[in-house]
């Protein structure tokens, strides 16, 4: 797959996501392996140096995933909070009113 792992992951807690993501009808538990192991996706190096930081020192974690679906693109943020109680899925566009 190309990407740096992160053993074993880190927890992901409660996973939640938005209606439009569900209404999607993707894999997202190939996304939810994909950051949980490291694979941080379309975010840039420097956001993923932040994440590596991120997971070894209890800050929130967060992927972005330019995803093909029936109807076009879309991309998806999953972040998993700091204390690894949850981690969610939205449309990037929805991330604001979270």
């Amino acid at each position: 797959m190309g990407y740096s792992i992160i053993n074993p992951g880190f927890r992901l807690g409660n996973v939640v996501a938005t209606a439009a993501i569900v209404g999607l009808n993707l894999d997202v538990y190939a996304l939810l392996d994909r950051h949980k192991y490291g694979d941080f996706g379309d975010l840039s190096e420097e956001d993923k140096a932040h994440n590596y930081s991120a997971v070894h020192h209890g800050f929130s974690v967060r992927s972005l995933y330019y995803v093909e679906t029936l109807t076009g693109y879309v991309n998806i943020y999953v972040e998993t909070s700091g204390d690894r109680s949850e981690t969610f899925l939205c449309l990037v566009e929805e991330y604001g009113n979270m």
